[in-house]
This record gives structure tokens, sequence and C-alpha cells, in this order.
């Protein structure tokens, strides 16, 4: 009987460990995409428009993300009020953006 409870814990703790191990894989693979997509479009430097919450669309050159990955670092940003030579765009303000 010892013996049962002491296997059933066992292949819980197990089962734990490798649920751990796949969400760290998963995390690991969609945080190195992230990357890589983030170098291809800082060395191609793509015309972006970017859609914001406030139903605005706003259009710019992508520069880079910053180091906290909060900003969207942005070249010549067309928008209603002017062109923006260089900004920072707060990602949480943009819903979605699409290259061009």
């Amino acid at each position: 009987m010892n013996n049962e409870i002491l296997e059933n814990e066992n292949s819980s703790i197990l089962m734990e460990m490798l649920s751990n191990k796949q969400d760290q894989l998963i995390k690991y693979n969609l945080r190195k995409r992230f990357l890589n997509l983030n170098l291809f479009l800082a060395e191609k430097k793509p015309s972006i428009e970017l859609n914001m919450y406030t139903n605005n669309k706003v259009e710019g050159i992508y520069s880079n993300y910053s180091p906290g990955e909060q900003l969207i670092k942005m070249e010549n940003l067309e928008t209603k009020l002017g062109v923006y030579p260089f900004i920072n765009v707060r990602c949480s303000d943009i819903c979605y953006y699409k290259t061009k």
C-alpha cells in the first residue's frame, strides 16, 4: 500500500517536471522566433503600418525594438499631425502591424 502511494507521488512529480520542461521549451521557441523576427526586421528596415487601439493607422520605417521590448523605434512616422523623423511607439498602444 505504501509503495503504491509512493509510486503515485513519484509519477505525479515526474509528470509535473515534464510539464515544466515542455513549458520552458515552448517559451524558448517562441522567444527565439520573436528575436529572429526582430533581427530580420532590423536588418531589412521595412516600411510598416501600425494599427493603433485608437483606430488610427500610421506608417513609418521600422528601426528596432527598445531593449525592454516595450517600445518600437520608428523613422519617418507619418501621422495625421505630421511626420516624425525619429520616434518611439509604445507596444501597448499597437493593436497589430503589417509590413509593406
